[in-house]
């Protein structure tokens, strides 16, 4: 799908299973005072089946990286830059709206300590406002570009900004929420990675960590992803040169290993088992995903030519975390001469393997139904369902019985509980047949 030169910059999955991914379609475009031609940001929300169930503009947009994640409150946070003639050099926006694109409120950064600016990430804080990274001209004399921060409320209004700079070229590219309510922010300082964590209030709480890449050239747009249980660090950064490269640190900050080349792809998605997964591809128009383990040694790698026979370019992903994945982003349509849209979902992500499936099953000489259990019990980070003969429609209720998610699970799948609160749920399961029902504990 797609209307001259289409593309999707993020895409997100929601509780209903349906995807919301934000796009630069060219059809409500306009060509500015500076005579360059834009694309105006869309909202696309499809169905869990790929199917468009709505498209809604939301404001025109330069080539810049942009922002999209979900609430708790089933609300969208939406962060663009903006490519505007003001004195005032108003370059961003942040928005917050519902699942239908419905605007709650607007944020627009103007004045002139914004000139300039880019947002790099956009997520929610607890008390239902935002907090904004990304980078801006410097503040400072004789330096060139700052880091920034800076916490919207839940009203809509500008909280507090704070600024982070070096004699290098500084950049603040990412903002983690951890498990004990601080947050970890991460970005670039010339060809080094750096971090620290701040407070809800922006309080900063450590030293800066000075990663060490030993990598020739500067490292643009490179950020910290924390691993699950925080015992790594995960370093991801394109070289001036045009590699990439993915360094993992302990926790002193010396690189383990670092796996580089000449694909080009987004950053990694950090799984479980402490592996990741990533978009890669080359120039010449071969994509892939690829998943590697902890040690970064390749697991399997999926041409996407095989699906699309087509030049491709792999955007974003949206993970579910249950063993498949939503790529988007664009193809090459050499009919018209212009860029689509594209969605491609791609399974068997690599959870990690039911430890139960290499055992032979179990027969049923009584003929009763069979049971189904539900193990580990109680879960930390996911369960999976033992009995299970067929693909099988799994929801997770809290205990006043509110559809919480919905998944649809082989036997080798595993359910993630990991973003839900310690407490007790309940389970359900149907193949079409039979309903069946249980408990599950989930905790730290």
């Amino acid at each position: 799908m797609g209307i001259r030169d289409s593309y999707v910059d993020q895409i997100i999955q929601l509780e209903d299973s349906s995807y919301l991914a934000m796009a630069r379609i060219r059809k409500w475009g306009y060509r500015g005072t500076n005579g360059v031609g834009h694309s105006g940001l869309g909202l696309v929300r499809l169905s869990k089946f790929g199917d468009t169930i709505w498209v809604k503009n939301v404001k025109v947009t330069m080539n810049s990286p942009n922002s999209l994640i979900k609430t708790d409150n089933q609300e969208l946070l939406v962060a663009f830059t903006i490519d505007e003639d003001t004195l005032l050099g108003s370059h961003m926006r942040v928005y917050k709206t519902d699942y239908q694109g419905n605007t709650l409120w607007m944020y627009p950064f103007i004045g002139l300590s914004w000139q300039d600016a880019f947002m790099k990430k956009v997520i929610p804080s607890r008390d239902g406002g935002a907090y904004v990274v990304g980078e801006a001209n410097s503040i400072f004399p004789g330096y060139f570009r700052d880091g920034f921060l800076a916490k919207i409320t839940p009203t809509g209004q500008l909280d507090f900004s704070f600024r982070y700079t070096d004699s290098d070229y500084t950049s603040l590219n990412n903002i983690e929420e951890m498990k004990d309510g601080n947050y970890l922010l991460s970005g670039t300082a010339g060809q080094r990675i750096w971090s620290c964590v701040v407070d809800s209030t922006g309080f900063q709480l450590s030293n800066k960590t000075w990663f060490k890449t030993n990598e020739n050239g500067a490292i643009q747009d490179a950020q910290i992803q924390i691993g699950h249980g925080a015992l790594f660090h995960y370093g991801f950064g394109r070289h001036s040169s045009g590699k990439t490269a993915i360094i993992k640190f302990d926790s002193i900050g010396d690189s383990l290993w670092v796996k580089r080349s000449t694909w080009i792809g987004r950053s990694p998605l950090i799984s479980l088992d402490g592996g990741y997964a990533r978009s890669e591809g080359y120039l010449s128009g071969n994509y892939y995903f690829s998943k590697y383990n902890s040690d970064s040694v390749t697991s399997w790698r999926i041409l996407l030519s095989d699906f699309i026979s087509s030049s491709i370019g792999v955007a974003c992903i949206a993970y579910d975390g249950l063993g498949s994945a939503v790529l988007a982003g664009y193809k090459k349509n050499l009919t018209s001469n212009r860029d689509d849209m594209y969605f491609i979902k791609i399974s068997n992500v690599g959870y990690p393997p039911n430890p139960l499936s290499t055992k032979p099953p179990v027969e049923n000489p009584s003929g009763k139904l069979p049971e189904l259990s539900a193990y580990p019990n109680p879960a930390q980070n996911y369960f999976y369902l033992q009995g299970i003969k067929a693909r099988t429609k799994l929801g997770l209720y809290n205990l006043q019985g509110h559809l919480l998610k919905e998944y649809s699970i082989n036997s080798n799948d595993a359910v993630p509980v990991w973003q839900l609160p310690n407490g007790l749920y309940i389970w359900k399961a149907e193949d079409g047949k039979t309903v069946w029902s249980g408990k599950i504990l989930k905790e730290e």
